[in-house]
């Protein structure tokens, strides 16, 4: 594609952003100097705030693990300038509606805009449309029923939910309004290093209903991007700064590293630039700063599979989902500092958990 003239608009896309644990009281920088300096270059910052600010005690029971920061945390985030933190994650309602208020003034406060959750469903479906060097943007946040949000039918909070039909309108609104439409998915299982087939097939609908970017998180780990027409796939960005979560998560090396995306916009006919940059961050620990890391032969690995057709993709999407599972009934067994018959003894109990759940 031919790169168009007019106002270029840089902008930078993180991933997952959790200010739990270390990060609430941080002396530490989020990134180093040379990453930061990268972030702050662009003209819009977006990212998941995946932690929202406590509330007066009281905690959404129905959803395990719980993550909670300080309004003083999120204010540390200035450094990143950001123009938009997305709401729109299972972790949302850990501290009620309080806490959810109190994340909606932090962020507030930032000079950054919320979006995909709010008090009434008229401000959880609202997208966050901002203007650039006179181009004009359209953010929509979804998230995905599989993660789990848990709320309650009497919650007073609403988050904007992934229903497929309706993202699709909704895209095709924005961008017959004139905006570059950018699309925010909280979505996918866990851990897995690439998209499902539905991931895949939902993507291209929305490319051809016109988004122009599906940025994607929530898996904590990172996986492969790809582009379709004119469209930008980001599947999952990782965690961009995430602690470990107390006797929940203790991150591995896949957990502590992420993508950092740079993507260029012209404002003649709304046009993206031909290429897309990414990168990876890595850290040594989940508070050690983050740093570039080079690929050595990982983009490859996750975005590879990405070219294969419909149907041999879902040939290894099945054969990495067996890997997966086996690795974590083995983890569960016999992993480290595990007995193999108290875990058997323990197993009904973990099953009928989950079946309550």
């Amino acid at each position: 594609m031919t790169r168009t003239k007019g106002q270029k608009v840089s902008i930078c896309l993180l991933g997952d952003v959790s200010l739990n644990g270390y990060w609430e009281d941080a002396e530490g920088a989020y990134f180093s100097d040379e990453v930061l300096e990268v972030i702050q270059g662009h003209d819009v910052v977006l990212l998941n705030l995946e932690s929202p600010v406590r509330g007066d005690g009281e905690e959404n029971l129905l959803k395990a693990p719980r993550l909670g920061t300080t309004a003083t945390a999120i204010q540390k985030l200035d450094c990143l300038s950001p123009s938009v933190c997305v709401l729109a994650n299972n972790h949302i309602y850990d501290h009620l509606v309080l806490g959810f208020s109190r994340t909606e003034v932090a962020v507030s406060r930032l000079g950054a805009t919320a979006v995909g959750a709010g008090v009434d469903p008229e401000e959880a479906l609202a997208p966050a449309r901002f203007e650039v060097k006179g181009v004009q943007f359209s953010l929509l946040a979804y998230v995905g029923g599989e993660t789990n949000p848990k709320l309650p039918s009497d919650a007073g909070l609403y988050l904007n939910m992934l229903e497929e039909d309706r993202i699709v309108d909704e895209i095709i609104r924005e961008r017959q309004s004139g905006r570059i439409v950018i699309v925010s998915l909280h979505w996918g299982l866990e851990f897995y290093d690439y998209p499902a087939p539905w991931q895949r097939r939902l993507a291209s609908k929305m490319a051809q209903a016109g988004a122009r970017i599906i940025w994607g998180h929530h898996a904590h780990v990172s996986q492969g991007w790809e582009r379709r027409g004119q469209t930008d796939v980001l599947y999952c960005m990782g965690n961009t700064v995430f602690d470990d979560v107390e006797g929940a998560v203790k991150w591995d090396e896949r957990g502590r590293r992420s993508l950092l995306a740079s993507i260029d916009v012209h404002s003649n006919a709304n046009e993206l630039a031909a290429a897309i940059q990414v990168s990876f961050l890595d850290r040594k620990t989940c508070r050690s700063s983050g740093v570039f890391l080079s690929p050595h032969g990982i983009n490859k690995r996750l975005c590879s599979p990405l070219r294969l057709n419909r149907t041999f993709y879902r040939v290894f999407y099945t054969w990495q989902q067996m890997k997966f599972l086996l690795g974590r009934g083995w983890n569960y067994f016999a992993g480290d500092g595990r007995s193999l018959w108290r875990q058997i003894l323990r197993l009904p109990a973990r099953i009928c958990q989950g079946l309550r759940e």
